[in-house]
């Protein structure tokens, strides 16, 4: 029973890594696309910015489950 849920786990703990890298990997395209990421700087800023939001997600949203929960 315990490999089933690794097994279902491990394709969601895939996809949100692969989340986390996705902008990372989209750089270029997000600087022609947004005129004000105009330099290395300000990449610099959006990307923190943006783990920065993930990080208070994740730990806000870690907090509610499990206050919240049935257990």
């Amino acid at each position: 029973m315990a490999w089933i849920v690794v097994a279902v786990l491990m394709p969601v703990a895939l996809l949100n890594y692969l989340d986390r890298q996705m902008l990372a990997s989209m750089k270029e395209s997000v600087m022609r696309d947004i005129p004000t990421i105009v330099s290395e700087q300000n990449w610099g800023y959006m990307l923190g910015s943006s783990k920065g939001c993930m990080r208070f997600s994740a730990c806000s949203g870690g907090y509610l489950a499990d206050r919240l929960a049935d257990g």
